[in-house]
C-alpha cells in the first residue's frame, strides 16, 4: 500500500514523502510549499491543509489545496502575534492555540474551506517554573460530550467551556489545576469516552484522568523516562495506536520513545510502562502511526531525520532513518 506523509518545518516549508508499506520504501522528500513556520498543521476530511504560518511579525493560519504534490494557498488569516503552536479541526471549527499569546483563537470551517473568527479566548497566570512565566495555551480540542477542553502549559491547568455549534464561547464549566510543574501539551481521549491521557511536557510525566460531564479527577501519574535519567527532558509527541490497547510518547532530550500498556480496572484506567526506545535521532518533538498502524514514526527536529519503527504487539522494532531533512517537528499521513 502506498501512503503520502506530510511533515512541517521550523526551517523551510511543509514536505511530502511517499511512504510503501510492502517494501518499507521511503521516498526522498519533496517541498510541497515554502510557508515559513509551518511547525504544526491539520488535514481536514477533504485533504485540505491548514498550517501555522508567520510573515513578517505577523502570524496565524494558512489555508491550502494540495493538487499536483503543490499546495496551493486558498487564503491566510493574520495577525500581530506569534503563529499558533497547535491546530486541530474539530468537525465544522478549527482551534488555532497560541503559546506565546496565551490565546486560543476559533474558527468555523466554511464550505469553500475558508476560515470566519468566531471566538477568542485568552488565559492569564503563572506556574512554578520559569518556563511558566506567563500563559502559554499549547491544545485544544473538543470533548465527546461536545465541550471545549483548553491545556495551559503556563498555569498547569485544563480549562473546560461549553460552547455552541458556530464555535461561541457560552460558559466556563470547570478549571483543573494539574501538580506544579506538569506542563500540560497534547491529550488523548479514550474510546469510552471517560478518560483522558495528558502530556506533562515539563515533568516527563502522563496524566491518566476520569472525565465526567466536564469534571476532570487525577488517577495516575506515571513517568515517560527511567527513573535514572538525569538529564534534561521535555515531552514532545502522545499518540494511542488505533485499537487503544497502547500509548505512545516521545522524550525530547532523552531521546527516546516510551510504551504504555493501557488497563482498565473496573472503571478505571491504569498505564504500565512495557518499552522504552531510542528515539534513533535528537529531540522527537512529534511522532505518529501509518494508516495501518503497523508503523510509527518520529520527526526528530535537531538531528533533521525521520526514523521508522516496526509495530509488534505494541512494541517498538526500529527499522530505519531517513536523514538530511529540513528539521522536521510535524507528521501526518494522508
Amino acid at each position: 500500500m502506498k501512503e503520502n506523509i506530510i511533515f512541517g518545518s521550523y526551517q523551510r516549508g511543509i514536505y511530502m514523502l511517499k511512504f510503501d508499506t510492502d517494501s518499507g520504501h521511503l521516498s526522498e522528500p519533496f517541498l510541497l510549499t515554502d510557508v515559513d513556520s509551518a511547525t504544526y498543521f491539520d488535514i481536514s476530511s477533504t485533504g485540505t491543509v491548514y498550517t501555522a504560518i508567520a510573515e513578517k511579525n505577523m502570524g496565524g493560519v494558512g489555508v491550502f489545496d494540495l493538487e499536483n504534490k503543490t499546495l496551493h494557498n486558498i487564503t491566510k488569516h493574520l495577525s500581530f502575534s506569534p503563529a499558533p503552536v497547535h491546530i486541530n479541526i474539530q468537525g465544522a471549527l478549527l482551534l488555532a492555540s497560541n503559546y506565546n499569546g496565551g490565546s486560543l483563537n476559533i474558527y468555523k470551517l466554511s464550505s469553500d474551506n475558508h476560515l470566519e473568527l468566531s471566538d477568542t479566548f485568552i488565559n492569564s497566570g503563572t506556574g512554578t517554573l520559569p518556563q511558566q512565566n506567563t500563559s502559554h495555551i499549547h491544545f485544544a480540542g473538543i470533548m465527546p460530550d461536545k465541550r471545549l477542553i483548553v491545556l495551559d502549559l503556563g498555569t498547569d491547568e485544563a480549562i473546560i467551556f461549553d460552547i455552541s455549534e458556530s464555535g461561541k464561547l457560552l460558559n466556563r464549566v470547570n478549571v483543573f489545576k494539574f501538580p506544579n510543574g506538569f506542563g500540560p501539551r497534547h491529550l488523548c481521549v479514550t474510546n469510552d469516552n471517560h478518560h483522558v491521557i495528558v502530556l506533562g511536557e515539563l515533568s516527563s510525566e502522563v496524566a491518566v484522568l476520569s472525565y465526567v460531564e466536564g469534571s476532570l479527577v487525577l488517577e495516575q501519574l506515571v513517568s515517560t523516562i527511567p527513573d535514572q535519567w538525569m538529564g534534561e527532558n521535555g515531552c514532545g509527541g502522545i499518540k494511542l495506536s488505533f485499537d487503544q490497547k497502547f500509548l505512545y510518547v516521545s522524550n525530547r532530550g532523552h531521546n527516546s520513545i516510551s510504551v504504555f500498556k493501557l488497563e482498565f480496572i473496573a472503571s478505571n484506567l491504569k498505564l504500565n510502562m512495557i518499552q522504552n526506545i531510542s528515539s534513533f535521532g535528537l529531540f522527537p518533538r512529534d511522532i505518529s502511526c501509518d494508516k495501518s498502524g503497523d508503523y510509527l514514526f518520529s520527526a526528530n527536529q535537531k538531528s533533521n531525520s525521520i526514523s521508522m519503527f516496526k509495530v509488534l504487539d505494541g512494541r517498538l522494532e526500529y527499522i530505519k532513518t531517513k536523514n538530511n531533512l529540513d528539521m522536521p517537528v510535524c507528521i501526518k499521513f494522508i
